[in-house]
């Protein structure tokens, strides 16, 4: 049987933590970034809204990990303690909630930009078969 004990700080730095999973999501973010400046074209986003979209997409993200870890891993501790719902650098973010508030933030944007998903999906699925 497995038994989860890796420790998530990769890194101390007086009293600020790396863990892991902040490695992750900043790479993530990194990865949507560099993405979205290639094909903005190709969406039909302006070039100069890039930046907004990502940081409407990493609220979503950050906003749904910890709401997801408060509500439904551990709600009776944060009811009981809700000012702990705002300490994050105590760790407690779920990979689900992010990947739901990164979902609906997405949606929400592709709605504000007028980006029509299924173009990009179109677009992604022709270039596939090219190759």
């Amino acid at each position: 049987m497995f038994v989860h004990n890796i420790n998530p700080v990769l890194a101390k730095l007086g009293p600020f933590e790396i863990r892991y999973y902040g490695i992750v999501y900043a790479i993530g973010v990194l990865v949507v970034y560099f993405t979205l400046k290639k094909f903005h074209k190709e969406i039909k986003l302006d070039k100069n809204k890039v930046e907004d979209v990502v940081i409407y997409l990493t609220l979503g993200m950050l906003i749904g990990a910890r709401l997801f870890e408060v509500f439904v891993w551990n709600p009776s501790y944060y009811l009981a303690s809700p000012l702990e719902i705002f300490a994050v650098w105590k760790g407690g973010m779920s990979f689900h909630g992010g990947l739901l508030g990164l979902v609906l933030a997405g949606y929400i944007v592709c709605k504000k930009y007028k980006i029509n998903i299924a173009n990009i999906l179109n677009q992604n699925k022709q270039k596939f078969k090219r190759k």
